[in-house]
């Protein structure tokens, strides 16, 4: 009787342990930027995705982000911009990468993407939805984005070209309401 308190008391209080506490969900952003305007997306990303309770966020460019942050994101946010209507060199490197890292029988993950253009028509539409379409073969749960207005989006964009220098403060929050609503998401589904 002795034998089988003393292991219940240190089975609770190995399950009452920090060591046993539920872990924090994990949201890597990730992005590849020349000019500066994703990266700045993606701080706003990561602003967003930090705002939620329980969520560590964590901001990497596709070339510093080790395959264990890969491997240990519960959800994954991939910023790129556009080069000629399609996803940059090194935002498909990394995506490459995630296809090689997670193993395919791991569980639901989410994805979602945003990306920056010198104008409305370089390909957003078409890159964000490439981006998302490699992501779902990965089995990945594909997230959309809204806007400030309480629209939904493919993902969050902004136009920086010459016409329309830099992040606006529009494009700054609905990047930052896309971070949100991931980390929200991945949470929800036990991330």
């Amino acid at each position: 009787m002795r034998r089988l308190l003393t292991s219940a008391v240190i089975l609770l209080g190995s399950i009452a342990s920090p060591a046993h506490a539920q872990e924090s969900t994990k949201v890597l952003i990730v992005y590849a930027s020349r000019t500066g305007n994703t990266e700045s997306a993606a701080r706003a990303v990561r602003d967003g995705a930090a705002s939620v309770d329980g969520v560590t966020a964590v901001l990497r460019t596709a070339a510093d982000v080790s395959d264990e942050e890969i491997a240990a994101a519960h959800a994954i946010i991939i910023g790129t911009p556009v080069h000629w209507g399609n996803v940059s060199v090194e935002a498909k490197q990394f995506i490459d990468r995630v296809g090689s890292t997670r193993p395919a029988h791991d569980g639901d993950r989410v994805a979602a993407t945003f990306v920056t253009s010198g104008s409305h028509t370089n390909g957003n539409e078409f890159t964000r939805l490439a981006v998302l379409s490699s992501l779902l073969a990965m089995r990945f749960i594909a997230v959309g984005g809204e806007t400030a207005e309480g629209r939904g989006s493919i993902g969050a964009q902004a136009v920086t070209g010459a016409a329309d220098p830099g992040m606006s403060d529009e494009e700054i929050e609905n990047a930052r309401l896309l971070g949100a609503r991931v980390a929200r998401i991945a949470k929800e589904l036990g991330g």
